[in-house]
């Protein structure tokens, strides 16, 4: 946002960089204050101090942080950062260290507590404390001395203190005043975009942009934008969980000398970058604002066609990392002297199974039928039990190395079985040749704090090399901290299916955010007290008061599934997935005797106690999944003929978890919802800030939401065909 800050202001003093002693701004410090400095940006920024007023009481700091990465602005609390603490951290990548001297202007509102921070007439960013007056008692500084550059008497806790390393001009401060000039838009956007090519950066501009500050040349060059298109309807109408729907489009430029390299520039496959700034700022005021994957380019007559492909192409990727071999190399039978482990024929090309989370009843790979060693899975493990024909094993001393687990005469005695894991797989050996089908209870992780969707999610995310979005997996985790499990033996399966798996264990999604990183998204059910923007109709009638988002078209839209919407009466959440399904014939013991523990004195000759554990346990191992009660509304079945019974199975490994999931679910899926479209305009901050999974208010009364409709944010997309005029609105798919 474009505003001459220091506009209409009264300069109540100037200084020089150095000590301000004896000037401590003590009689100012609980009256708003704007403060403006002239100073040099280097282009190799340090952690250093620019100016500094207060201490540990109160008081305020602006400097670089974080190894040269952060420029911090704060003012309220010396010694916290919350509740009383206004903090401003912003990229120095996003600001113009180019060794030049620049305009900062911070105002700061005791008070009210908030403070905004602007850079040669752009604002470029603000913070607030957390609802408190800055320091609580409304003191942006103290009775301690203040400094320009350098480190005075005293300073905030815990901020760099080394003296500023580029020349400062001056010093204006206005004390008692606010910012009156007004913050607008920019009457116009520019969009630049990068192309990363194998041995080059091909760069084009909805118009062109030659900053000799910036990366290079930007060439008048685009046909349309690419569309940041993502919505959680995909495939699910019930919005019940899984993968978010995500594309981006195609970038068109116009052929020419200045585009014909794209043709061979080897870009499919490599990065993208969309970046929007003001049509008349310099490079360091655009910000990237659409990231992706550029596709191969197609090239016609009068244009080149560049598809933008969204990261999660990468997550549609095999996680299988190893396959069986199905020799058996090493092993007895091709003149080895010890166990093999690649399988037999059978088991050739089969993937080496994946496990996350924990799982119940899980089938191994059987790769040693002679020495009875079964491959649990990729990775180390936790196992914390085995069976065979369901019968319980003990378990034994685990291997040392795989030396020993390999060594013909190390099996397990009778009875018990043995892991090894040695980071790459882990397996298990038993006595020798196993009575029937083995099943194992397993697990990855140090605790259950390791097997939450959340934690999972963030797991698999960055196995794949791809950024997680850390802040949405801690508050995931903070609503829905239930253990879960996937395993896979033998389909070849892609990061994307797990995630959507694992994630719709917690009612959520995972989604590419517009800038390349994932998010998991646990959908709300839509209130009021949550939302964090207002929707009207706004027109010279009926004015937007202070950060309502205009409404430029608003409309109520069918949904795509009819069946699917219509309003739940009855959920149930299966559980504890049974991986392997036994009854009689698959089972030892004997199914007419009672559980060990219903025997006083136990006894295997005779035999007078099942070793399966009795009918509760054959009952379970004969089950798919456990169930939780369903959860019923006959209000519900009386409003709505067409209310549907919903059954879902999960990975979920306790009933604890069944019930949060089922009451969530059936929350979000007992009442009528109403979908709509909202168009709104993409020069508002507000709406850059919307995410999917927001909840925001509207204002329409020619719908019946005269006094506010709770809406959640389903769907979003940004920009689109149009060239160098598009991307005007934002269209949002709201639900609610």
């Amino acid at each position: 946002m474009r505003i001459a800050a220091e506009a209409g202001l009264t300069v109540t003093g100037t200084y020089e960089a150095g000590n301000l002693s004896p000037e401590n701004f003590l009689s100012y410090a609980g009256q708003p204050a704007v403060i403006a400095i002239d100073v040099v940006l280097p282009a190799s920024p340090i952690d250093a101090i620019l100016f500094d007023a207060g201490a540990s009481g109160a008081g305020t700091y602006f400097g670089v942080r974080d190894s040269g990465t952060i420029m911090r602005f704060r003012a309220g609390a010396g010694s916290s950062l919350t509740p009383a603490t206004a903090v401003v951290d912003i990229p120095v990548a996003y600001l113009p260290f180019d060794g030049r001297q620049h305009r900062i202007v911070v105002a700061i509102h005791p008070a009210n507590g908030t403070l905004a921070v602007y850079v040669d007439d752009w604002l470029v960013g603000s913070g607030s404390t957390d609802g408190f007056p800055m320091n609580y008692t409304g003191a942006w500084a103290g009775g301690d001395t203040a400094g320009l550059g350098v480190v005075s008497s005293a300073t905030v806790l815990n901020e760099p203190v080394t003296a500023w390393p580029a020349a400062i001009s001056e010093m204006r401060f206005y004390g008692n005043q606010q910012v009156v000039a007004v913050a607008r838009p920019p009457a116009a956007w520019t969009y630049l975009a990068e192309l990363t090519g194998k041995d080059a950066v091909f760069r084009f501009g909805s118009a062109a942009l030659a900053d000799p500050y910036g990366p290079g040349q930007y060439h008048d060059a685009q046909l349309s934008l690419p569309a940041y298109r993502s919505s959680l309807e995909g495939g699910a109408g019930h919005l019940i969980g899984g993968a978010a729907r995500v594309s981006r489009g195609v970038l068109s430029l116009p052929r020419s000398a200045a585009t014909d390299p794209v043709m061979s520039g080897k870009v499919a496959g490599r990065d993208f970058a969309l970046l929007r700034g003001p049509a008349d700022g310099e490079y360091w005021q655009f910000r990237p604002f659409v990231t992706g994957i550029c596709g191969r380019p197609s090239g016609y007559d009068t244009r080149i066609d560049v598809p933008i492909l969204a990261r999660e192409a990468k997550l549609g990727r095999s996680i299988i990392a190893a396959r069986l071999l199905g020799d058996n190399e090493g092993g007895l039978a091709n003149g080895g002297s010890t166990i093999g482990l690649e399988g037999d024929e059978s088991l050739k090309g089969q993937p080496v199974p994946v496990l996350f989370g924990r799982v119940w009843n899980a089938e191994p790979v059987l790769v040693n039928a002679v020495h009875g060693v079964v491959l649990i899975c990729q990775g180390p493990a936790n196992v914390h039990g085995l069976r065979v024909n369901g019968i319980p094993r003990v378990a034994g001393t685990a291997y040392a190395s795989k030396a020993d687990f390999v060594n013909t005469a190390n099996a397990a005695s009778a009875g018990e079985y043995r892991v090894w894991s040695d980071g790459d797989a882990t397996y298990a050996r038993l006595s020798g040749r196993p009575e029937g089908t083995i099943t194992v209870d397993i697990s990855v992780g140090a605790s259950d704090a390791d097997r939450t969707p959340g934690a999972i999610a963030a797991d698999l995310i960055t196995a794949a090399g791809e950024l997680v979005d850390a802040e949405s997996v801690a508050a995931l985790d903070a609503n829905f901290a239930h253990v879960t499990g996937y395993y896979s033996a033998t389909n070849d399966v892609t990061y994307a299916a797990i995630l959507a798996s694992i994630l719709a264990d917690a009612g959520a999604y995972f989604e590419e955010t517009r800038l390349g990183s994932f998010r998991v998204v646990q959908l709300p059910v839509p209130d009021n007290d949550d939302a964090v923007a207002t929707m009207a109709r706004v027109s010279v009638d009926n004015p937007a008061a202070s950060g309502v988002i205009d409404l430029m078209d608003f409309r109520l839209q069918v949904p795509g599934d009819q069946a699917a919407a219509n309003p739940v009466k009855s959920l149930t959440v299966k559980y504890r997935r049974n991986y392997r399904v036994m009854t009689g014939g698959d089972l030892g013991g004997d199914a007419s005797l009672p559980p060990i523990d219903d025997v006083e004195t136990p006894s295997t000759d005779p035999l007078n106690y099942d070793p399966v554990g009795g009918w509760e346990v054959r009952a379970a191992l004969a089950l798919d999944y456990a169930a939780s009660d369903p959860v019923d509304d006959d209000t519900v079945a009386a409003d709505y003929p067409l209310a549907t019974d919903l059954e879902i199975e999960t990975g979920l490994t306790t009933e604890a978890g069944a019930e949060a999931l089922r009451d969530l679910l059936f929350a979000r899926l007992k009442v009528e919802r109403v979908f709509a479209t909202a168009q709104v305009p993409n020069t508002d901050a507000g709406v850059d800030a919307l995410r999917r999974g927001d909840v925001v208010t509207v204002t329409h009364p020619d719908f019946g939401f005269d006094t506010g409709k709770p809406m959640v944010v389903i769907g979003i997309t940004r920009l689109g065909e149009g060239g160098a005029s598009g991307g005007r609105v934002v269209e949002l798919r709201l639900w609610g």
